[in-house]
C-alpha cells in the first residue's frame, strides 16, 4: 500500500505481543510500507469471513474479574451492600425491593425469609418476652408462705443483681388469702445467710442456661434467690430500701401485679450489682386460717445492644 509521507517506518506483527511493532529502519517518503501478517495464526480478513449486521457473537475461554453492579433509576445510583454480619452498616445506602420478599437474620451469619399466616396473609411473630423463654433467657422463681394470725406477719424473697450489664427485666405477681400489702423495695438491709435459698428455674425447659440473679448469702449462690418468713425477717436486722412500688391485695382480688396490669407497664429493669427483696405484710390479723402468701417472679436477662 501506498505510505503517506507522514509515516516513515516500516511496521511488522509480532504473534507473540499481539503488537504491530516498528522497523528500525525507516521508509522513505512516498514509498512503499511492507506489512508482514505470516505470523498471524487468524488469517488475513476477507469478504467470506465478514459478520453480518445484528450478528451474535460467543466469546469462549475469557478471565475476567467481577465488576461491581450499579442499578440505576436514571438518577440516583443505587449501592449494592453485602448484608456480611450485624456490623454491616446501611446508613445512607439506597434502598432495593428484591422479590417483594422480606427476610431476617436469626444469627449473625444466617438470614431467612419471614413466614406470614395462610389464612390472614398477617406477620407471624413472636413478643420479645416469649422470644427470650424460646432463646433459653427466660427464669422463674416461687415463694410460698403461711403466716400466723397476726397483723403485719411477713414473708419475703429477695436476691442481688449480678454487676454486669446483662440486667434481670422481671414482672412481678403476688396472692393472699387474706388482706396484705406488697413492697418492691431496692438496696434494703438485710442480713447475708438469714433466709432459706430457692432454686431459679428456666422456662425452657430443654435448655441448660442459668441465671445470673444472686442469693442473699455470705458467699452469694447464682441461680438462687432467698427467701424468708417472719422469723427469719425479725432475726436478720432487716430495714427498707427504697420503696420503687407498693400495693395492696385482697383475698378476692386473685393474683396482683406489682408495676402494672400489663407487661408493658409491670415489667422493671433493675440495676445492676444491687440488692432487692420482695415483701408482703398483712394488714390487720387474718385470723386463725393465718394468711397464705404467694410470691412469683418471672424475667428475662438481656444485654442492651447499643
Amino acid at each position: 500500500m501506498q505510505l503517506p509521507k507522514e509515516l516513515k517506518y516500516q511496521y511488522v506483527y509480532n504473534s507473540t505481543t499481539g503488537l504491530w511493532e516498528k522497523m528500525a529502519q525507516p521508509v522513505q517518503d512516498g514509498g512503499d510500507l511492507n506489512v508482514d501478517v505470516t505470523g498471524n495464526t487468524i488469517g488475513l480478513a476477507t469478504a467470506a469471513k465478514q459478520l453480518a449486521d445484528g450478528h451474535n457473537v460467543t466469546v469462549d475461554n475469557v478471565t475476567a474479574s467481577p465488576v461491581p453492579v450499579q442499578v440505576t433509576d436514571g438518577t440516583d445510583n443505587a449501592d449494592v451492600v453485602t448484608n456480611a454480619d450485624d456490623d454491616t452498616d446501611l446508613d445512607g445506602q439506597n434502598g432495593l425491593v428484591v422479590g417483594s420478599v422480606l427476610y431476617g437474620r436469626i444469627d449473625a451469619d444466617t438470614i431467612k425469609p419471614l413466614r406470614i399466616d395462610a389464612a390472614t396473609h398477617s406477620i407471624q411473630q413472636l413478643t420479645y418476652e416469649h422470644h427470650e423463654i424460646h432463646s433459653g433467657s427466660s427464669f422463674t422463681a416461687h415463694f410460698d408462705s403461711l403466716t400466723a394470725n397476726a397483723d403485719d406477719a411477713r414473708s419475703a424473697i429477695g436476691f442481688t443483681t449480678p454487676n454486669t450489664t446483662k440486667w434481670p427485666h422481671p414482672t412481678i405477681r403476688v396472692n393472699v388469702s387474706a388482706s396484705a400489702e406488697a413492697f418492691l423495695e431496692e438496696a434494703p438491709t438485710i442480713d447475708d445467710d438469714a433466709g432459706t435459698q430457692q432454686t431459679i428455674y428456666n422456662r425452657n425447659r430443654n435448655s441448660a442456661t442459668t441465671s445470673t440473679l444472686l442469693s442473699l448469702e455470705g458467699t452469694p449462690t447464682a441461680n438462687e434467690i432467698t427467701s424468708f418468713t417472719e422469723a427469719q425477717i425479725a432475726a436478720a436486722n432487716y430495714s427498707a430500701g427504697t420503696i420503687l412500688d407498693h400495693v395492696f391485695v385482697g383475698s378476692t382480688t386473685g393474683p396482683k401485679a406489682i408495676g402494672g396490669e400489663t407487661r408493658a407497664d409491670e415489667e422493671w429493669v433493675l440495676k445492676q450489682n444491687t440488692k432487692y427483696l420482695i415483701r408482703l405484710q398483712n394488714v390487720g390479723a387474718p385470723g386463725a386460717a393465718g394468711n397464705q402468701h404467694e410470691l412469683h417472679m418471672d424475667w428475662y436477662e438481656h444485654t442492651d445492644k447499643d
